[in-house]
């Protein structure tokens, strides 16, 4: 999964705006794909009230072997990238 982000915030600190573009390799078949990355939307932003947010999500065919979730769905990798702006 590749996360790309910018964040937006006044010089007092108050966040205003976010952008995501969230692509992950699905490998040749969907299979959770489309779980994960709903996930992975809603995680990329964190837990912060933000007034302008967008937010692109892509899970790609690739040649790789099928890929899954197990425990987290996307949302610790989304997370990780809020947390780190």
């Amino acid at each position: 999964m590749t996360i790309r982000a910018r964040w937006g915030a006044t010089k007092a600190g108050k966040l205003v705006a976010a952008e995501a573009e969230v692509i992950a390799d699905g490998g040749a078949y969907a299979y959770t794909s489309t779980k994960v990355m709903g996930n992975a939307h809603l995680m990329v932003s964190g837990p912060y009230e933000i007034p302008n947010v967008k937010v692109d999500t892509y899970a790609v065919y690739t040649n790789n072997i099928p890929s899954g979730a197990f425990r987290g769905f996307g949302g610790p990798q989304a997370a990780f990238a809020a947390e780190n702006r």
